[in-house]
Formats: structure tokens, sequence, C-alpha cells
């Protein structure tokens, strides 16, 4: 089931799993990223590090995660878009992979998901369309809250 809430998902989620929408690029220049880049710069660090060694092409991350832990926190980099924002930058495609990936397996960092409204601010996607993506994938013994600014 999907949940909705109006808050400051950085603020107030401290323990548990955030999952993001990020680049291939080893950049967290604006939106949540930055934020979560200034808030756990141990998880930009280890995002960026992983990416420099796609540099040459960074197109084979698409529909890749990469989970970091800092603290009582899992934060979950998932690789759903190629470009940066200003253009439809989201990868249906690459999200699917992403939900199925995570969901394919009973790992209990998954029971219970934070996120953005992912993909649909500067990456450009429609949010129906994420929306449905992750409900074809979602277990009923799991669950996502979406944070809304």
């Amino acid at each position: 089931m999907i949940h909705y809430v109006r808050g400051d998902l950085i603020k107030s989620v401290k323990t548990g799993t955030i999952l993001h929408q990020c680049n291939a690029y080893g950049v967290m220049g604006a939106g949540f990223a930055r934020q979560l880049r200034e808030t756990y710069p141990d998880v930009f660090k280890t995002y960026s590090n992983y990416c420099a060694d796609f540099a040459i092409d960074p197109g084979r991350l698409l529909g890749d995660c990469l989970v970091t832990k800092t603290g009582n926190l899992t934060v979950i980099n998932a690789f759903g878009q190629i470009g940066t924002g200003g253009r439809k930058a989201t990868s249906y495609d690459a999200l699917d992979r992403i939900f199925h990936n995570i969901y394919s397996n009973d790992d209990p960092h998954t029971d219970h998901i934070h996120m953005p409204a992912i993909g649909s601010g500067l990456g450009g996607g429609n949010w129906k369309v994420i929306e449905q993506i992750i409900l074809s994938h979602l277990p009923e013994n799991k669950e996502v809250t979406v944070w809304l600014l």
C-alpha cells in the first residue's frame, strides 16, 4: 500500500529506509538528492565513488540500486535516470527493474520504504505512471510512504 503524507522527509525519517531516484553521474546537485547529500555526506561519498567506476558508460547503472547505511538509516540510491533535471530524465523501464528487484526478495529493509515522489519532480516523469510501476511490484505485506512537501 502507498501512503501519502505532507512533511519534510529528511527531517522526519531518521531510522528505517529512504529510497530516492538518482542519476548515474555521481552528482546530487538539486532537489531531494541535494538535501540528502547535505544531511548525509557519507551517503553521497559512497554514491559518488560508486558512480566513478561507471564513468565511461554510466547508462549501465540504469535500473540498479546502491544501498548505503548511515547510522540507523538505510538509503537506497535508485538509478532511475541517466541525465540530470530539466527534461524527462526518468526512465520508466529503469524504475520497473528497480522495483521488481527490490521486491523480488524478502529483504526486511524494504518492509516500509519512505521516498519523495521519485522521478516526477526534476526527473520530469509522470507520477501517475511511476505510482503504477511501484504498485505493480509492491507485495501486500510491504508499505511505501511518499512524502510530499
